[in-house]
């Protein structure tokens, strides 16, 4: 599951290659129904647009993430699937364990992490997600499909490509540690 990822200097800087003509400026934790920066595939290329994590439905509750193993079967995600995937880079994501305290994840290289997403028409996007792998079973069972900067251009423009990604992982994540609280008081 993904509720909660993070933009830095880093990953500004590099959305800005898609979008010299006007700087990003979205920095900090996005939570749902934030706006936050989104890599699209346009007419001349990959460029960015801002958009609301969280497709809303009406009389029902916000759905923020997609299941990747069934998002060709439910019809709120199958169409996006089809014709409207996101990229939503991050420096990190954030999970909550069964404690309820917060563990961070970021690439294991310390790169830049880039989540699949689907968007709908009206500018809403969602975070796909996958069984999580061995770093995140502790935290909890399900992590964002991660792609790989170099498969960006397939999971944007290419179909086959982008239906065969979500039923793989790739990025090797780092966890890091929960923060434990103190008191000065004792």
């Amino acid at each position: 599951m993904c509720c909660r990822f993070a933009i830095n200097e880093t990953v500004i800087t590099w959305l800005n290659q898609f979008q010299p003509d006007e700087q990003l400026c979205i920095l900090g934790d996005i939570s749902p129904t934030n706006v936050a920066p989104v890599l699209v595939a346009g007419r001349e290329g990959p460029h960015v647009t801002h958009m609301t994590w969280g497709f809303t439905r009406q009389g029902k509750q916000l759905v923020i993430n997609a299941r990747s193993e069934t998002v060709w079967e439910k019809p709120l995600f199958r169409e996006d699937m089809a014709r409207h995937r996101c990229v939503l880079p991050g420096a990190w994501f954030y999970e909550w364990d069964r404690q309820k305290q917060r563990n961070t994840f970021t690439a294991a290289d310390g790169s830049i992490l880039f989540l699949a997403g689907l968007f709908n028409k009206v500018g809403q996007f969602v975070i796909l997600t996958t069984a999580a792998d061995e770093i995140m079973r502790p935290v909890h069972d399900r992590m964002p499909v991660c792609i790989q900067k170099d498969k960006i251009h397939d999971w944007l423009f290419d179909d086959n490509q982008a239906a065969q990604h979500v039923l793989k992982q790739n990025e090797l994540l780092k966890r890091i540690q929960p923060i434990q609280q103190c008191s000065l008081w004792g």
